[in-house]
Formats: C-alpha cells, structure tokens, sequence
C-alpha cells in the first residue's frame, strides 16, 4: 500500500508537533516519501469540511450514488493514500506500523505493552490540550499538579522494567513517538523529568534519530507559531 504511493499528510500550521506530528515522524523514520499539506489554523475549518464528505468514483459505487466519508469527524491528522483518507492519530500510526512491518510489539503481549502505553499517550494529550486553551486556572493547576505527574508516573512504570531507552528496549515504537511528541511540546522542563528518568531518556534517544531530527527541524521552520 505504501510502496510508490501518493502520500499527503494534512496537518494544522501551528507551532506545536500535535497529533499530526506523530505522523510525520513515524514516516519520516521509515524513509517513506510524503507531501505536508500545512494548513493555517484560520482556514482549517474550511479544509476539514472537503475532507469531511468528497464524492469518489469506484467499480460497484459511481461518485452520484455514494459520498465517501474520507474523514468523518474532520480532525487533524489527515493521511491520505492514494486519494484514500486515514483518520485519528493511534489508529493512522497502527496501520502504518502494520504496513511497514515495525513500530509495534512482535508478540501480542508487546503489542498489549504498545497499545496500553500509546492509550496513555493519548488521554494525556487530551488533558494537555484541555489546560493548554483553558482560561480556568483551577483546571489549569488541577492538571499542571495532579494529571500531567499522573500519566508520567504510569507511562515510567512500563518504561522502567524494560530497560530502554525505548518501551521495547532498542526497538521503537509508535508509542514511543506518541510520547516524545508529548514530551516536545510540554518540554521537559515542565514535565519535571528528572535527569535518569525513563521518559526523559526516550525523549533523547528518538529525537536523536536523524529523520526524526531532520523532520522535527524542518517542522519548526515551517510552521507557525501562532497557536
């Protein structure tokens, strides 16, 4: 599915990695080509609405009898394949992880490990988002002392046995870059890492990876600050 294909990632320019960062990451370490489509924020609503609902030719369902739902909810990331929609973060990087033949556990307890951490990922992502846009400061301090220490705690439990610097020991995962995407856009100095915490040294280990570094660098350059 990914050999030779017309690949685009529709992302929203700001100047955080998001949720669509992750993506270009996973990509960007498996040396698989892709487009960005970097939307500005004041006209993603617009981009949402065609990704939402697009008319699509197929042998059995002609474009007048069927809309393709390429993105029911309308969210970034977007990944398109050859004219086909991907949508949700985890589930986007779980296929790609099954394409590629990589990124995920080899047995289904790994693959337990993965997906239970990359859960964690994403609830914490939620929080942070919650507290990022909120102009209650109460919830802001509920998450900055409670929630945030909290999902740190449980991710470094699974991080801790395993010896790392990645889940699964030397082998990334795309939990692993649900997790440094988090760590980047919190920075590590607001997570309150200590320096031979587990997380802290998956942070290090996959930004050092040269596609990661390459793909994190041109992100900065590229996209907006304005969040």
């Amino acid at each position: 599915m990914l050999k030779n294909a017309a690949i685009t990632l529709h992302s929203i320019g700001v100047a955080s990695l998001a949720r669509a960062g992750n993506v270009g990451i996973l990509l960007s370490d498996a040396h698989i080509p892709f487009q960005e489509n970097n939307v500005p924020l004041a006209q993603w609503q617009a981009t949402r609405k065609s990704l939402q609902a697009t008319p699509v030719d197929t042998a059995d369902n002609p474009a007048s009898a069927i809309a393709d739902l390429r993105n029911p909810y309308g969210g970034a990331p977007t990944l398109e394949i050859d004219g086909v929609c991907y949508a949700q973060t985890a589930p986007i990087l779980r296929m790609l992880a099954r394409e590629i033949g990589a990124y995920d556990g080899r047995d289904n307890h790994e693959k337990y490990v993965v997906d239970a951490v990359a859960d964690i990922a994403t609830d914490w992502r939620t929080s942070w988002v919650g507290a990022y846009w909120s102009k209650d400061p109460e919830f802001v301090q509920r998450y900055r002392e409670r929630s945030r220490p909290r999902y740190i705690k449980a991710v470094q439990s699974y991080l801790r046995p395993r010896g790392g610097p990645y889940l699964l020991g030397d082998r990334m995962t795309y939990a692993d870059i649900l997790l440094y995407t988090l760590v980047y856009d919190e920075t590590p100095a607001m997570c309150q890492l200590e320096a031979d915490a587990p997380l802290l040294r998956l942070y290090e280990a996959v930004g050092a990876r040269p596609k990661v570094a390459e793909y994190v660098a041109n992100w900065k350059a590229t996209h907006s600050a304005n969040l």
